[in-house]
């Protein structure tokens, strides 16, 4: 009786000390802290916004960099479709994703809307003469390569980008869009005035960027690719598109804005067509609209460029989805307030 009733105390002092260590246990669990999930910006938020802050408003939504307002020289003496250079005034500060969009965030706006891509897409076939090819077979889904859900996403048309931002205004009530050319220029150089953000010297151009690089001209999977680019003395590790900021940022604190996906703007172009570069050019950082817009305005070179064409001057163009070829978004902002609100 003595031993049953010491093993009953026993097991009594075992069950409390298990309850109170369950008890401490689950009060620290419900302490922790518990990442709040993503919110569009109240009126507060927005205009408490500093340079260089990011946000993100929606679950896989793009997160976004604030961009100051900025004056700079657009274009470059060594590119004829860059010229003449010209000072152009960005008068509002606004935001740039800080990445290309890609495949998840791209699948998110397709399943919540059901928007139907364009089918088909245009593969790279030769880098060194720009040489294109159609294939029916290939999509977003599949372009051709190897991806994940953290690869940007490309075979995308310029109507799919405007469709993407326009579903991002109207899931947060905020105005998304595309980046205009001059806006994309002077965001990609991030305050500087050399060829590349990072400066002119090319030896280091795989620290920053995905590019028709050592390791694309001689791999297997791409035995059909020109050789002789002969301004990359460098490997990135990438044959086709890296995950989205897989290289080091800008001083903007933004990715890829030199290869891994050219990216679609708004303004439309003519250049190939007229052989004209800035005559006439906006300078105050609006898109230039012509009234036959039969192609659009692309940016940042992709994984086949060549290293020329990912510099922050370079010029692009395009009609059909590439799998070169994706989207990054801005949004525009409500002028900082300092202090109490």
């Amino acid at each position: 009786m003595v031993a049953r009733t010491g093993l009953a105390r026993v097991e009594v002092s075992l069950l409390m000390h298990r309850f109170f260590a369950a008890y401490i246990a689950l009060t620290i669990l419900c302490a922790a802290p518990v990442a709040a999930a993503p919110a569009v910006l109240s009126l507060e938020q927005e205009q408490g916004l500093e340079t260089g802050d990011s946000f993100s408003e929606c679950e896989g939504c793009p997160e976004m960099v604030v961009v100051p307002a900025g004056t700079f020289v657009m274009g470059s003496e060594a590119n004829v479709f860059a010229q003449p250079l010209h000072d152009v005034r960005i008068a509002a500060r606004f935001a740039v994703s800080s990445t290309e969009v890609s495949v998840a965030q791209y699948e998110a706006f397709i399943e919540a809307t059901g928007h139907s891509s364009e089918p088909g897409c245009s593969v790279v076939e030769d880098v060194y003469n720009g040489y294109i090819e159609r294939r029916e077979e290939l999509s977003w889904r599949d372009p051709g390569f190897p991806q994940t859900p953290a690869h940007p996403v490309t075979c995308v048309t310029w109507n799919d980008a405007e469709a993407y931002v326009a579903w991002l205004a109207q899931v947060t009530g905020k105005p998304y869009r595309l980046l205009t050319e001059a806006e994309w220029e002077y965001a990609a150089r991030g305050g500087t005035t050399t060829p590349y953000a990072f400066g002119a010297d090319t030896s280091d151009i795989c620290l920053y960027g995905n590019g028709a690089d050592k390791t694309m001209q001689y791999s297997a999977e791409r035995p059909d690719v020109i050789t002789d680019i002969h301004d990359f003395a460098c490997s990135d590790g990438y044959v086709f598109t890296a995950p989205v900021g897989s290289f080091a940022a800008n001083p903007f604190g933004l990715y890829d804005m030199q290869g891994n996906v050219y990216e679609w703007l708004v303004d439309c172009s003519a250049m190939l067509a007229t052989g004209r570069g800035y005559q006439d050019a906006p300078a105050d950082g609006s898109a230039w609209m012509l009234d036959d817009c039969r192609s659009h305005a692309m940016r940042g070179g992709g994984w086949a460029s060549a290293a020329r064409e990912l510099q922050v001057a370079d010029r692009a163009e395009g009609a059909l989805p590439m799998d070169d070829t994706g989207i990054r978004v801005a949004r525009d902002l409500l002028p900082y307030r300092e202090g109490p609100q």
